[in-house]
């Protein structure tokens, strides 16, 4: 069996939301510009992780996009500002529920604010799997968004 690609993501900040793209540079740690920021709880240091902490479950509703070396949010998906924009921050604070802090992982593998997912730098969801949920789950929607693909793979029932 083969597969193509059917959609390609690039989620500049952990936990929060992406952006759908045409092309991307690949390279060892993934594709460019993904996952180099971590999103953390301000008050309490606690890297955001909204499949393990209900506290963080509204993250994803948060948008980011690479911004040539920098990353760029928005609470709206419309008007994007940087990292230490004081009124996005309050703006995604709303959303949240807690006043959120970027902060970019340390490029250096090993040191210092390390992502979570170091070790796996391309996650790819395939068609066949998303076809099997729903069949499973006939009453739930399954966007494959919520898995937060880098890869997106069309791929045949077996």
């Amino acid at each position: 069996m083969t597969g193509s690609v059917a959609s390609l993501w690039r989620y500049p900040v952990s936990s929060m939301g992406g952006e759908r793209l045409e092309r991307a540079p690949v390279g060892p740690s993934g594709i460019t510009g993904d996952r180099i920021w971590g999103l953390l709880d301000a008050a309490t240091g606690r890297i955001a992780s909204p499949g393990r902490e209900n506290h963080f479950i509204q993250v994803p509703r948060g948008h980011a996009r690479f911004a040539g070396e920098g990353v760029a949010i928005s609470a709206d998906g419309e008007s994007w500002a940087g990292p230490d924009d004081s009124a996005t921050i309050e703006a995604l604070a709303a959303i949240f529920g807690f006043r959120p802090l970027l902060k970019r992982f340390d490029p250096v593998p090993g040191e210092g604010f390390r992502p979570r997912y170091e070790h796996a730098p391309l996650h790819i969801v395939t068609t066949a799997a998303m076809r099997s949920l729903e069949r499973d789950h006939p009453e739930s929607v399954i966007d494959e968004r919520r898995f937060r693909p880098s890869l997106v793979v069309d791929w045949p029932d077996e």
